[in-house]
């Protein structure tokens, strides 16, 4: 994760959040956004993203 955190896309990534949680209520917490990293490696892990905008 240290590795990571230090390219560009994840440090525009984490700016962005930033940006959202000073107009609304993120969740999870910072202490937990990544928590899920520590049950499950990212090549198991399944997701699916829910929007309203296609």
């Amino acid at each position: 994760m240290n590795n990571e955190s230090q390219k560009p896309y994840f440090i525009e990534l984490m700016s962005s959040i930033d940006k959202e949680k000073s107009k609304f209520n993120v969740f999870p917490s910072d202490e937990k956004i990544f928590e899920c990293l520590k049950y499950s490696s990212p090549e198991k892990l399944k997701l699916i993203i829910i929007g309203q905008d296609p």
